[in-house]
């Protein structure tokens, strides 16, 4: 793939975009001040060496653990390419981790059940919540995981999603792209409970690393740290029925708690402040960006 130069924008602040057809939303800024009732926090390296390796870690666990629940179901194997490629991404976990001198005897161990979960096919509900349970400890233990320098432009998301992600993933994300037929495994389709659940540095981590065995390349050498967050924060944007709505009052989570967090965790972070809130004030928070 070749390289496209970046785009010239904002150092420190971007024009929040809607960027589904037919919404009109106003835009609303995210400030990047700690909330005062905090999502799980997330320790940010810096971009190194170690820290991208550390990033590639993290991935491997939210990837097994996410595409688990495509490969078992009811405790049998309904898709064996998906279930041995979790067997072998926890796998290069393990060794991966097992490798590195701050390694946690505590965190090894809990990797290694997480195997011995996914071999006698537990609940994919199970392996989900195990998998999100460890990452934090994990993270810690890797001493954090790279964060966006700056918050992300979703303008330039779109336009690199369009030329280089919709031919396999689909122009509206679900997984129909005009390259996709024969694919295997199929590309990703960002529908649904998956969508829900993917953060945006889970999508930073695939472009960064690629997905083993699959048509997803590794995009390091193609787009700059920046435009792959870029790409990270409009996939969310894909959500079917996208609708960004106004906020409770207070809400502030911070940039590197909006790429750390899913969907699911934003609409929990909110209803622990109104048990009104809703999927579309998770689209503002979505659709907003800038200091």
């Amino acid at each position: 793939m070749l390289h496209r130069p970046r785009p010239s924008f904002g150092t420190r602040a971007v024009a929040a975009l809607v960027l589904t057809a037919g919404i009109g939303a106003a835009p609303v800024s995210v400030p990047a001040a700690p909330p005062k009732a905090a999502l799980a926090p997330i320790a940010v390296a810096t971009p190194t060496r170690q820290a991208d390796d550390a990033g590639r870690l993290v991935f491997l666990l939210e990837y097994a653990g996410m595409d688990y629940e495509n490969a078992v179901r009811d405790g049998n194997v309904v898709d064996q390419a998906e279930y041995g490629e979790v067997l072998r991404l926890l796998q290069e976990l393990a060794r991966g981790y097992g490798a590195r001198k701050d390694r946690s005897v505590a965190v090894a161990t809990a990797i290694a059940a997480l195997q011995k979960d996914v071999e006698r096919r537990a609940p994919a509900e199970q392996v989900f919540a195990a998998s999100r349970k460890l990452l934090p400890r994990l993270i810690a233990s890797v001493g954090g995981v790279p964060g966006p320098a700056d918050p992300p432009n979703l303008a330039s998301g779109r336009r690199l999603y369009e030329t280089d992600c919709a031919p396999c993933h689909g122009e509206t994300g679900a997984g129909d792209g005009p390259s996709s037929p024969g694919m295997t495994p199929p590309p990703t389709a960002f529908r649904g409970a998956f969508l829900e659940r993917l953060a945006p540095r889970q999508i930073y981590n695939a472009l960064t690393h690629g997905v083993p065995d699959t048509a997803m390349p590794s995009y390091h050498g193609a787009y700059d740290e920046q435009q792959r967050w870029d790409v990270a924060f409009f996939v969310p944007t894909l959500r079917v029925g996208f609708a960004p709505k106004p906020l409770p009052p207070g809400v502030s989570p911070s940039l590197d708690e909006l790429a750390s967090s899913s969907n699911a965790e934003l609409l929990a972070y909110l209803q622990k402040r109104d048990a009104a809130a809703t999927p579309e004030q998770v689209d503002q928070l979505r659709a907003g960006v800038g200091v």
